[in-house]
């Protein structure tokens, strides 16, 4: 059973004015436009128009073809036939047919030898066995800053609670409560500065 509908009609319109649909699926889509008037309007504002391919050809392709480099004169693109043939850019029969043109010349043959030296290749066997010296090791300057201010502050933070607060014995009790904490802060910036081994 065909199922058109209003998200596929229009690919069933194309299809009845190209000639594409079988007698069973023109019935389906008439019946369905009969169902749907203003989908009908849009069927008939078509009046079975259609376009036609133009015949357009253009005559001087050959004009927009890149001529090899062995084909025009090859005495005025010898360096770029040099070139080519050191990277490996030419095909079988071209870099035979240069290969002819190198063997019958002893001036080009040459020419062909210093373009040959021109391609640096590295040497493999020189190794530089320190490379891991190359490479420099990011300090941890933040986390030493980081420790030293941390401990400066807990310093601070108690020499500030014992001076402002105006109850000594209250004073001695806050001292004796953080002494500890600040004891392994100290020791702990101690560490990471190395100059304590735990």
């Amino acid at each position: 059973m065909i199922d058109i509908n209003t998200y596929n009609y229009e690919e069933y319109i194309v299809d009845y004015f190209d000639g594409n649909l079988s007698s069973s699926e023109e019935e389906a889509l008439m019946s369905f436009l009969n169902r749907n008037p203003q989908l009908k309007e849009e069927f008939n504002s078509f009046n079975g128009e259609k376009l036609s391919a133009e015949n357009i050809s253009f005559n001087n392709k050959e004009v927009l073809k890149k001529d090899s480099i062995l084909v025009n004169n090859k005495e005025s693109n010898f360096n770029e036939l040099c070139i080519a043939s050191i990277e490996g850019d030419l095909s079988e029969l071209q870099l035979i047919d240069f290969e002819r043109m190198i063997n019958s010349d002893i001036a080009k043959k040459k020419e062909l030898d210093l373009f040959v030296l021109t391609k640096v290749l590295p040497d493999n066997s020189i190794v530089f066995k320190n490379k891991d010296k190359l490479k420099t090791k990011a300090k941890k300057r933040f986390t030493i800053t980081y420790t030293i201010l941390s401990a400066a502050a807990s310093v601070l933070l108690l020499v500030g609670i014992y001076f402002l607060t105006p109850n000594l014995q209250m004073n001695y009790i806050i001292v004796i409560l953080l002494k500890p904490f600040l004891i392994i802060e100290i020791l702990l910036m101690m560490k990471k500065m190395k100059l304590l081994k735990l």
